[in-house]
């Protein structure tokens, strides 16, 4: 699936965005808050979840936080809920747009995005909102933890009645709303669930404001909530909107050959296959067991293929698990491309078998800017000698001779101070 940014012009601030419409599950509507970005992140605003939750069919709306130096709870700059405005009038017309329910619209976040998810559904009466470790006192947290983040949305003006205002924002809006679900994932391991997740649920008890509290033993700190979250949302939000949930699925390739296993046992109505995909375009489909497979396609051009464990009911995948990305060549030859660094320079080669006459070029990138192009050339592969330590990636394109283009990526690397190579995980963003 493509990913495609907007910009939606509010009536107070500019709100980016981006929004993947449901296949199937029209119905639904999951708006997707993020959390702070790491300190010494290069951008500080991303989108949380994004791949996660392409495992679910349903409308999707992920909004960025770009309000202050590093986001302001999708508030606004002190404590004129500028920002906020925006963001409610982009949800709402979102709503009206797709035809979705209110009551079918759920908010979804951890840590500063969970804060958000809260009090969005709750100010908004939405239906329900599922947070991982959210702060229910913001002010108190970013007066501690993110200075920066407290001098733009508080400010240096009535400073101290603004930082009551913002430590009681969430659970003041637990008066004017006693329907919308509230699911908080946490963990006593986490030092910030005595003072936020406590005194809210207490706040929820006295109220009879329904909520689910689920704590986990796995998580043994507050960093550790990225890592947990998002089979626990790929499972909520699966029950909720289909009434199943699913196990973990696992993927082995060797030798041009690939098994997936997993648990899973396809509910009533649905199911199981494996899937092939050039993008949302379904190549080949074939039925789901735990044995090894080759690649059972005829391709007229090589093709990035993304393997895939489904559910599918009417035709229509419910659940997608993307397990596997293969390049293959129109020789139905695994493409498998190298990276490494060698005399102080980083060498990277396609390894594409192909019959077609195609050509070449290459992007390197720098702390994920372009600091480098080999246009396009018959060679399939490059050299590029880094001048100084960070993290390094080659983009690459290959023209087929029709003039079309297939565009991949290798794996991300980090040349350190004394110019020792480290792989780093493909998907190692929450992104």
């Amino acid at each position: 699936m493509k990913f495609n940014e907007s910009t939606y012009q509010g009536s107070t601030k500019e709100v980016t965005y981006t929004l993947e419409e449901a296949e199937y599950n029209t119905d639904y509507l999951i708006i997707v808050f993020s959390g702070f970005s790491p300190i010494t992140a290069a951008n500080q605003y991303r989108y949380n979840y994004v791949r996660t939750l392409r495992r679910v069919d349903a409308h999707k709306l992920f909004i960025l936080d770009k309000d202050g130096p590093r986001g302001s709870y999708y508030l606004g700059k002190e404590m004129s809920f500028d920002f906020e405005q925006s963001v409610s009038e982009l949800i709402h017309d979102t709503i009206d747009r797709l035809k979705v329910d209110k009551e079918k619209v759920i908010t979804a976040g951890t840590s500063k995005g969970g804060s958000a998810a809260i009090y969005y559904a709750l100010k908004y009466k939405l239906g329900q909102a599922i947070a991982g470790a959210p702060q229910t006192k913001i002010a108190d947290y970013i007066t501690r933890y993110a200075e920066e983040t407290a001098a733009h949305v508080i400010g240096e003006t009535s400073k101290e009645e603004k930082i009551k205002q913002l430590n009681a924002l969430i659970v003041d809006e637990l008066a004017n709303n006693n329907e919308t679900l509230l699911t908080i994932l946490g963990s006593v391991h986490d030092k910030q669930y005595p003072d936020h997740i406590v005194p809210f649920v207490e706040e929820m008890e006295k109220r009879n404001h329904p909520y689910t509290l689920l704590l986990d033993e796995n998580i043994k700190s507050h960093g550790d909530i990225a890592k947990h979250y998002p089979d626990f949302i790929v499972n909520k939000l699966l029950d909720q909107i289909n009434g199943f949930t699913v196990e973990p699925v696992s993927y082995q390739f060797s030798d041009d050959a690939f098994m997936i296993t997993t648990d899973t046992v396809p509910p009533p109505g649905y199911s199981a296959k494996i899937r092939f995909y050039d993008g949302d375009n379904v190549l080949r489909e074939m039925d789901y067991d735990n044995g090894w497979h080759t690649f059972p396609l005829n391709l007229s051009k090589p093709t990035i293929i993304t393997v895939s464990y489904c559910l599918v009911k009417n035709c229509s995948a419910a659940f997608r698990d993307d397990v596997g990305e293969h390049f293959i060549s129109d020789t139905n030859v695994i493409c498998n491309p190298t990276i490494e660094q060698k005399d102080a320079a980083i060498h990277f080669a396609l390894n594409l078998d192909t019959e077609q006459n195609v050509k070449f070029a290459f992007y390197t990138y720098y702390n994920r800017k372009i600091i480098d192009k080999i246009m396009y050339q018959e060679k399939q592969t490059m050299t590029y000698t880094p001048q100084e330590p960070g993290r390094y990636f080659i983009k690459y394109f290959i023209m087929l001779p029709s003039g079309e283009k297939v565009t991949g990526k290798s794996d991300e690397i980090h040349i350190g101070e004394i110019g020792v190579l480290a792989h780093e995980e493909k998907y190692g963003s929450s992104k």
